[in-house]
């Protein structure tokens, strides 16, 4: 069952960290950027739950989590993804979103990078071992 949220309830949190516990971040996608660092989502879930009560979305099920990151500020939104198989969770995450134009970065070996393409995400830049993707106009 995919679960989507935009608030957490305590609940929401322990299911979520339950979720992450179970996998390893292979491909050092699951991050953020703060003031040129990079901020690791799973180490640091604090930041994740503070950008979802921020106005930002999650979802999740026991294949993975996919997050928005960024839709409540001025900045771009980035989609975040930790798990095996996303494909449903990024469905929901990308209706819930609309139109809107949403970013992602991967490494270029991440195996669910085919799924950001079914999804109609484009590589529009390259940058060393990742790749920047967008989706929208």
């Amino acid at each position: 069952m995919i679960n989507y949220k935009d608030k957490l309830d305590d609940v929401d949190k322990k299911d979520i960290e339950a979720i992450l516990s179970q996998y390893t971040d292979f491909y050092s996608d699951f991050y953020i950027t703060k003031e040129n660092l990079r901020i690791f989502l799973k180490e640091n879930i604090s930041e994740l739950f503070n950008a979802i009560e921020n106005g930002d979305k999650i979802a999740y099920s026991q294949s993975g989590v996919v997050v928005t990151y960024g839709l409540s500020s001025k900045y771009r939104t980035y989609i975040k993804v930790i798990g095996k198989d996303i494909d449903n969770e990024l469905k929901t995450l990308l209706w819930s979103i609309g139109d809107q134009v949403v970013y992602a970065k991967l490494k270029k070996n991440n195996e669910l990078l085919p799924t950001f393409y079914k999804y109609n995400f484009k590589a529009i830049g390259f940058r060393g071992k990742e790749l920047l993707l967008k989706r929208g106009i």
